[in-house]
C-alpha cells in the first residue's frame, strides 16, 4: 500500500528511547513494505532533538521511501507531483538546532532490497551530530539514490563517531550536499574515531560529497570521504573554503578499489582558500588528503588544491595513487599557491605499483610561489612508480625560492619503466639543496628523466643554486644494468657546490648512443664555485656516460679545496668535460677538471676548455687519464691569454699500460700572452707511466 504523510508543526521536538536496551522503538516513522511511504514534514521548527536511540526514520523495503523534510524550503520537493505546490510555499526560517546524539539514534531516509530511498533536507542553522549518531540516505541495489541536503548551517558538527552518509550497496548513492547555493558555513568540524561525511557504494554508484564552508577541522581519525569497491566513487568538493584543517589522521579522501574514483577539489572556481594545513602524527595516525585506487586496475582521480598557503606536516599525506593502472590521471595540481611547506617527513605524492602515475604540477601558469621548503628526512615531494613496469610522473613547480634540505627530497622515479618523469623547476630565482637535500630524477634499469632548472629558451635564469652539504645532490640516475639517466640541466647565473655536495647524471651500464645518453649542462653560468669536496660530474661505471658542459663564457669557474669538475668511468666509455669561462681557477689538493677511465678496457674523455685566463695552484690538476685504453682522452685549451701552472699543480693526460691523449694548447690560435709552469713537482704532460 502507500504510507500516508507525516507533518508536525512545533517549535521543539525531543526525541528519545531510554529503553533501547529492551530492543524497543521510539520515534516518528514513515513506512511502507513494498509501496510508497510518505514524507515526514517538520515545519517552524526552533530544536529538533534526538537522542538515546530515538528514530526519526522515512523506510521502505522493495517500495519507495518517503523524504524528510525539516523547515526546508519546500517540504514535498524530493516527491513526485509536488511541483504544483511549490508557488503556495512560504519560505521557512532555518531551526536553531538540530541535534542527533547517542548510539543507534537516526534520522534517515532508507530502503532494503530494491526500494528507492528518498531525500533527507535539513533548513538548519546548528546541526550537531555526535556520540554515534547518524543522519543518513541509504539503499540496498536501487538505480535512484536518495541525498542528504543541508541548507543555511552556520555550524556543523560531527563528533565521536557520529555519521552524515549517502549510500548504497550494489546500486546508486545519493549526494551529501552542504550549504550548496547558500553563504558558507562558518565552522564544520569532523572529529573522532569513526566521525564520517560521506557517500558511499560497495559494488554501485556512489555520490559526491559537496561543502560550502569557510573554515574546516578535520581531525582525530575523522573523514570527509566519497568511496566505492568495484564501482565508480564521485568527487568531494569543497568550496570558498578560508581555512582547511587536517589533524592527527583525520583524511579527506576519494577512493576505490578496482572501481573508478573521483577527485578531491579545493575552492575549484573561486578565490583560493588563505590556509591548508594536513598535519599528521608521524606513523601513528597520517593526517591526509588523498585520491587513491587501492585494488588492481582500479583508477583514482586527481587532487586539487587552490591555496596561498599549504603545509604538510608530522608525517602528513597528499596523495594521488593507483596500483597498475594504465588510464588513471592521478595526479596533484596546487593553484595560486604562495608559501608550500612540506616537513617532518610528510609527503606531497602521486604514485603507482606498476601503473602509470600521475603528475605533481604547482602553480603551473600562476605566479610563482615565493617559498616552497621541503626538510625532514623522508620529506617529499614525489612522483614514483614503484614497481617492475610502472611509469613515472613529473613533477612540475613554479616557484620563486626553493629550499630542500635536511635529506627531504624532490624526485621522480621508476624502477624499469619506459617513460621516466622528469622535475621540472621554472621561474626560480634562489634554489637551495642542503644538509642532504635531493632533487633528483631516476630509474633501476628503465629510463630516468631529467632534472631541469628554469628550461625553455626564453626563460630567465636563475639567481643562484646552492648544493651544499655531503649527500646533498641534484642527480639523473639509472642505479641498475641497461638503465638509462636523463640529463641534468641548470640556468642559473650563480652556481655553488659545496662541502661534498654534487651535481650529477650517472648510469651503471647504459648501451644508449652519446648524444642521448644523461648529461650534465650548466648555461647562463656567471660564478661557479666547487669547494670542499663539490663534484660536478657525469659518470657511467660499465657503459656509455653523457658529457659535462659548462657555458660561462663571460664568467669565472673556481674550484677550491676539492672541488671537481669530471667524466669518470671504470671500464665503460666516459663523456667529455666542455667548459667555456672567462676565466678558470683550480687550487688546492684533489681539486680538478678531469675525464677519467679507472678500469681495464675504460675509455676517457677529452677535456675542452676555452678561456682567457686559467690558473692550476696548489696540487690542482687537469687532465685526462685511463688504464690501459688504446684511445685515451685529451686535453684542449682554447683562448687563452694567462697560464699559470703552480704549486706542483699539472695539466696532464696519462696512461699506466695504454695509449695517452695529447695536450693542446692555443692550437691554430694567437699564443698564450704569458705561460708560468713553476714549484715542484708543477707541469704540462702526456704521458705512459
Amino acid at each position: 500500500g502507500t504510507g500516508g504523510a507525516l507533518s508536525i508543526v512545533a517549535d521543539t521536538i525531543f526525541i528519545q528511547n531510554p529503553q533501547q536496551e529492551m530492543r524497543t522503538e521510539t520515534g516518528l516513522f514513515a513506512r511502507s513494505a513494498s509501496g510508497i511511504s510518505g514524507n515526514i514534514t517538520l515545519s517552524n521548527i526552533d530544536t529538533l532533538m534526538i537522542q538515546d536511540g530515538g528514530q526519526l526514520s522515512a523506510t521502505t523495503v522493495s517500495g519507495r521511501a518517503g523524504a524528510i523534510n525539516v523547515n526546508s524550503l519546500n517540504p514535498n520537493a524530493a516527491s513526485e507531483g509536488a511541483s504544483e505546490l511549490a508557488a503556495d510555499l512560504v519560505p521557512e526560517a532555518p531551526a536553531t538546532l538540530v541535534q542527533i546524539q547517542g548510539e543507534n539514534s537516526v534520522l534517515s531516509a532508507q530502503s532494503e532490497l530494491g526500494g528507492q530511498a528518498g531525500n533527507v533536507i535539513l533548513n538548519v542553522e546548528t546541526l550537531t551530530v555526535e556520540d554515534g549518531g547518524r543522519l543518513s540516505a541509504s539503499n540496498v541495489d536501487s538505480d535512484t539514490g536518495g541525498s542528504v541536503t543541508l541548507n543555511k548551517l552556520v555550524t556543523l558538527a560531527i563528533r565521536d563517531g557520529g555519521t552524515i552518509t549517502a549510500e548504497t550497496q550494489r546500486g546508486v548513492a545519493g549526494r551529501v550536499t552542504i550549504n550548496i547555493n547558500n553563504a558558507p558555513v562558518e565552522r564544520l568540524t569532523v572529529s573522532g574515531e569513526g566521525s564520517i561525511i560521506t557517500a558511499e557504494a560497495q559494488e554501485g554508484v556512489a555520490g559526491s560529497v559537496e561543502a560550502n564552508a569557510a573554515n574546516i577541522r578535520v581531525a582525530q581519525r575523522g573523514q570527509i570521504t566519497a568511496s566505492s569497491t568495484s564501482g565508480q566513487s564521485e568527487a568531494v568538493t569543497l568550496s570558498n573554503v578560508e581555512t582547511l584543517r587536517v589533524l592527527n589522521g583525520g583524511q579527506i579522501s576519494v577512493q576505490t578499489t578496482t572501481g573508478v574514483a573521483g577527485g578531491v577539489t579545493i575552492n575549484p572556481n573561486g578565490d583560493p582558500a588563505d590556509l591548508v594545513v594536513v598535519n599528521g602524527s608521524a606513523n601513528t595516525d597520517r593526517s591526509q588528503v588523498s585520491a587513491r585506487a587501492i585494488g588492481t586496475g582500479g583508477n583514482a582521480g586527481q587532487v586539487q588544491l587552490n591555496a596561498q598557503t599549504i603545509r604538510v606536516l608530522d608525517g602528513a599525506r597528499i596523495t594521488a595513487a593507483n596500483q597498475s593502472s594504465n588510464n588513471s590521471d592521478s595526479s596533484i595540481r596546487f593553484n595560486n599557491v604562495e608559501t608550500l611547506r612540506v616537513t617532518e617527513g610528510s609527503q606531497i605524492s602521486a604514485r603507482t605499483q606498476s601503473g602509470r602515475a600521475g603528475d605533481v604540477v604547482i602553480n603551473r601558469g600562476d605566479a610563482p610561489v615565493q617559498s616552497l621548503v621541503v626538510e625532514g628526512d623522508r620529506s617529499r615531494i614525489t612522483a614514483q612508480a614503484t614497481e617492475d613496469r610502472g611509469e613515472a610522473g613529473s613533477v612540475r613547480i613554479n616557484a620563486a625560492q626553493v629550499t630542500v634540505r635536511d635529506r627531504a627530497n624532490i624526485t621522480a622515479s621508476n624502477q624499469d619503466g619506459a617513460r621516466g618523469g622528469s622535475v621540472r623547476l621554472q621561474n626560480i630565482e634562489t634554489l637551495r639543496v642542503t644538509t642532504g637535500g635531493r632533487i633528483s630524477a631516476q630509474t633501476n634499469t628503465g629510463t630516468a628523466g631529467s632534472v631541469v632548472i628554469n628550461p625553455g629558451a626564453d626563460a630567465s635564469p636563475a639567481d643562484t643554486v646552492l648544493v651544499e652539504g655531503d649527500r646533498s645532490q641534484i642527480s639523473a640516475r639509472a642505479r641498475g644494468a641497461n638503465g638509462d639517466a636523463g640529463n641534468v640541466i641548470l640556468n642559473a647565473e650563480t652556481i655553488r657546490v659545496t662541502d661534498d655536495a654534487t651535481i650529477t647524471a650517472s648510469n651503471q651500464a647504459s648501451d644508449a648512443a652519446r648524444e642521448t645518453v644523461g648529461s650534465v649542462r650548466l648555461n647562463h653560468v656567471e660564478t661557479l664555485q666547487n669547494t670542499s669536496g663539490g663534484q660536478v660530474t657525469d659518470q657511467t661505471q660499465s657503459g656509455t656516460a653523457g658529457n659535462v658542459e659548462i657555458n660561462a663564457s663571460d664568467g669565472a669557474i673556481a674550484l677550491t679545496a676539492g672541488g671537481q669538475i669530471t667524466a669518470e668511468t671504470t671500464t665503460g666509455e666516459a663523456g667529455n668535460v666542455e667548459i667555456n669561462a672567462r676565466s678558470i681557477e683550480l687550487a688546492g689538493e684533489n681539486t680538478q677538471v678531469s675525464t677519467r677511465a679507472r678500469g681495464t678496457g675504460g675509455i676517457a674523455g677529452d677535456v675542452n676548455l676555452a678561456a682567457a685566463n686559467l690558473s692550476i695552484r696548489n696540487q690542482a690538476e687537469v687532465s685526462a687519464s685511463n688504464r690501459n685504453s688504446p684511445s685515451g682522452g685529451n686535453v684542449t685549451i682554447a683562448g687563452l691569454d694567462q697560464l699559470d701552472v703552480s704549486n706542483g699543480s699539472r695539466i696532464t693526460t696519462e696512461t699506466a699500460a695504454g695509449s695517452a691523449g695529447s695536450v693542446r694548447i692555443n692550437i691554430d690560435e694567437l699564443a698564450v700572452e704569458s705561460v708560468v709552469v713553476q714549484g715542484d713537482r708543477s707541469q704540462i704532460s702526456a704521458q705512459a707511466r
